[in-house]
């Protein structure tokens, strides 16, 4: 009976209501016991969070494929981790995210899809007139953030809005920053 003791406090160590169930005959020893005793005898309010399925690297892309679901301790859930899939998927972690791990928000950001010192489209459209010319980024920028980008021909900065993979879009007034 002493050994018997000793594993329900290994195994339930701050579950008191889950070991006395189990003290009473419910379940067995090993996995059977997890499966016989539910979260809610315990009081415990269980709710699905996403997860990647193996370790993630900065700057890769999340998809569909690479999320799987745990169970989470409602109360814990709700520390600012992320517990809509959608809100993973086509962004990116800040840095390496381990696997089977709830995310939190400060962990994953946009895709970046322009990046500092590297070339650039840069277009203007409006129902008149489309130009476009190449330019350089001057710092990195995922979609809807607003950059600075030298126009490769003028060296002119301009501020645009990163619209799409090396492609930005300055607005029709204002654009111009500075003339080097």
């Amino acid at each position: 009976m002493k050994n018997y003791i000793i594993i329900i406090a290994l195994i339930f160590t701050a579950n008191i209501a889950s070991a006395s169930n189990f003290s009473r005959g419910k379940g067995e020893l090993g996995e059977q016991l997890f499966a016989q005793i539910s979260a809610t005898e315990a009081g415990v309010e269980l709710v699905q969070v996403p997860v990647l399925k193996t370790r993630m690297d900065a700057d890769a892309v999340i998809s569909e494929a690479d999320i799987a679901y745990i169970e989470l301790d409602s109360r814990r859930a709700k520390n600012g981790y992320i517990l809509d899939a959608t809100q993973l998927i086509g962004k990116s972690p800040t840095r390496s995210i381990a696997a089977n791990r709830p995310i939190r928000e400060a962990q994953i950001k946009a895709q970046t899809l322009v990046h500092d010192k590297k070339s650039v489209t840069i277009y203007f459209k409006n129902k008149f007139i489309q130009m476009q010319d190449m330019g350089i980024a001057m710092e990195d920028g995922a979609e809807g953030d607003y950059i600075r980008v030298k126009n490769a021909t003028s060296n002119i900065m301009i501020r645009g809005k990163v619209v799409g993979e090396n492609l930005v879009e300055v607005a029709p007034q204002g654009a111009i920053l500075a003339r080097n």
